[in-house]
């Protein structure tokens, strides 16, 4: 299995968004994986209930092939499907966030990318048919323990968030060269706007700090604490 670098990934994202801007009759304003999805890979989405737990949010097939799945009560729900279909487990469409829906349709979408790319080798050989999981609707963020997962989940975010997009988008809502404070509470501004670049994008405030992040584009990100500034720890010695 080939072990792709962040770089490697994203100038694959890159070459692909370009050849998916060829083929679009107007620049889009965000990248939508439905249209990407059946623009490019002949892909269209299908919604199943997956897991009453839901953390399996999405699936990815190649080839043909029959799915069982089993819920409370022993009731068991077959239906056959193929390689021009991703399934997305409908819960993401009630939550009415577009996030994690959207990351988890492009995350499905880049697995086939990359099994285009690199047949019987960025995958394990074997089977033609596999199956592959999106285990979580969030970015993740941890160690890697799953390369297959980690490497869809980057190329995900490149597709979604293009640098030239968030660059437009930085510059159109007046945030400047870079977000030096990334706090609801203590820079309410642009929290504000950072949260409008991330509704007209399509993704989570989670997906776009991290990418703004990686760009170098968040001085201090205080997403998940808007009070660390105020958060006080004592020395040492102070501790008994």
């Amino acid at each position: 299995m080939r072990i792709l670098s962040r770089r490697d990934i994203e100038a694959i994202s890159r070459k692909v968004l370009l050849q998916y801007l060829k083929i679009c009759k107007e620049t889009p304003t965000w990248i939508d994986p439905e249209d990407f999805g059946k623009q490019m890979l002949g892909i269209e989405f299908d919604y199943k209930e997956l897991c009453t737990a839901k953390d399996q949010v999405g699936i990815t097939v190649f080839g043909s092939v029959e799915l069982n799945f089993y819920y409370p009560g022993g009731v068991k729900e077959s239906f056959q499907t193929n390689e021009n279909i991703a399934i997305v487990d409908p819960f993401l469409l009630k939550t009415g966030n577009e996030g994690p829906l959207h990351y988890t349709m492009m995350h499905e979408l880049a697995h086939r990318l990359l099994q285009l790319l690199f047949p019987g080798e960025y995958y394990y050989e074997g089977s033609e048919t596999r199956i592959y999981y999106s285990c979580s609707s969030r970015p993740h963020t941890g160690p890697v323990v799953d390369w297959l997962e980690w490497q869809s989940n980057v190329l995900a975010s490149y597709l979604l968030l293009p640098r030239e997009l968030i660059y437009k988008y930085m510059k159109q809502l007046e945030l400047g060269d870079c977000i030096h404070l990334l706090n609801r509470v203590f820079a309410p501004r642009e929290y504000e706007r950072f949260s409008e670049m991330a509704h007209i994008l399509g993704v989570s405030k989670t997906a776009l700090s991290i990418r703004l992040s990686q760009l170098g584009l968040i001085g201090r990100n205080d997403l998940f604490n808007p009070y660390a500034l105020v958060d006080v720890y004592p020395d040492d010695h102070e501790v008994t």
